[in-house]
């Protein structure tokens, strides 16, 4: 017998699915192994439903505890951080990208580093408490700007695997909170994963008169099959061309981000050839001027 409960399957064996002629000989020879009647099953179907909300919960909880046990830490990375932007800054040079570039490797490897391991902590903390993607107030960004540093960030081990990036420029600014990072971080450290060696990934911005930016983000490799297409951005969602180790959770955060602040994104497969596996994965979204305010 299978049931499901919501996005659960269950199967149970030896369900005896109808009680009508249970002194016929037959019927006892086909159904000796069989010990649960379908009634039985069902009232055990709706006890074990009543448990879900509290299975939920507890795994909530647990989860909470774990993020807040994990304070010390986000405090540790952000004092690394900040001595290593204190170092940065000393170097010579007129912009920061100058700095960067005259900055000793080593040290270049534990700024980005850290800026990597504070993202990640930030998506911890999303899957926490959503709400946390509209706290605070919405400031006036440069979206080029932003994936700009975080295009740095991730140079070095793109080119590890012969990934360049080509990024477009952008002169129009938008109202976004904070979390809004998380998003080129999310799709970046993505694209890396999951892009063919010697490929290029490519970050397209496009002004509109109105003051939004479009955003076609793409990079080559697998393509997510079809049928799979509407579930990628799912809480704990691998998909079945999935090669590296993960936790389904990055496209889940990164469109909780977006629609707090005002958008969505969305995923289009455009293969090399009609009979192709592979090709171009497009994440496009249009950031509107002002995130909406809580």
């Amino acid at each position: 017998m299978v049931a499901r409960i919501g996005t659960y399957v269950v199967r149970v064996n030896g369900v005896i699915e109808t009680c009508s002629n249970t002194s016929d000989s037959r019927f006892k020879k086909d159904h000796r192994d069989r010990k649960l009647k379908l009634p039985e099953f069902k009232a055990w179907l709706r006890a074990f439903k009543s448990t879900i909300p509290k299975y939920h919960a507890d795994v909530e909880e647990k989860a909470k505890e774990s993020i807040h046990a994990l304070h010390d830490i986000k405090s540790l990375i952000g004092s690394i951080l900040k001595t290593a932007e204190e170092l940065v800054f000393d170097q010579s040079g007129d912009s920061i990208d100058d700095k960067i570039a005259n900055t000793p490797e080593e040290l270049q490897t534990i700024y980005h580093s850290c800026e990597v391991v504070r993202s990640l902590l930030q998506c911890t903390d999303v899957l926490v408490n959503p709400e946390v993607v509209v706290f605070g107030k919405p400031l006036e960004r440069s979206v080029h700007g932003i994936f700009y540093k975080l295009i740095k960030v991730h140079e070095k081990r793109a080119q590890n695997s012969g990934i360049n990036f080509r990024l477009w420029n952008s002169n129009n600014r938008a109202k976004l909170y904070s979390s809004f990072l998380l998003i080129p971080q999310i799709l970046i450290d993505n694209a890396i994963k999951h892009s063919e060696r010697n490929s290029e990934i490519h970050i397209k911005l496009y002004d509109k008169p109105s003051g939004e930016i479009k955003v076609d983000f793409s990079s080559c490799g697998d393509l997510v099959p079809e049928s799979e297409q509407d579930r990628i951005f799912e809480r704990s969602y691998r998909g079945t061309n999935a090669k590296t180790t993960g936790s389904g959770l990055g496209l889940y955060v990164a469109q909780l981000v977006a629609e707090g602040n005002g958008f969505s994104i969305s995923y289009k497969a455009e293969p090399y050839s009609q009979s192709s596996k592979r090709g171009f994965n497009h994440f496009t979204f249009i950031i509107p001027q002002s995130a909406p305010t809580q």
